[in-house]
């Protein structure tokens, strides 16, 4: 009896420390990729922020623009909105 319940004290605690070793392990590379996906969403959130800066100042641009047109058109052109 003796025998036995030292055969699976052996055998049971190595078993036990590879399958912490292994969770880990599993752990750390889930770590790593949660990291990676991190990384890319982050780049992908200043790419859309800079599109949206750049909209924004094109917006103002356009914005300028029409109203120096509007300001500046001619009371004969039939374009030109009447005031």
């Amino acid at each position: 009896m003796d025998s036995i319940k030292s055969f699976f004290q052996g055998s049971v605690r190595p078993l036990l420390i590879f399958l912490l070793v292994a969770a880990v392990l599993a752990e750390g590379y889930y770590i790593y990729l949660l990291q990676d996906k991190i990384e890319k969403r982050s780049d992908e959130l200043k790419n859309i922020s800079v599109q949206l800066q750049f909209f924004k100042t094109e917006r103002e641009d356009l914005k300028a623009n029409l109203s120096s047109a509007k300001n500046t058109g001619d009371a004969d052109n039939e374009n030109t909105p009447a005031r």
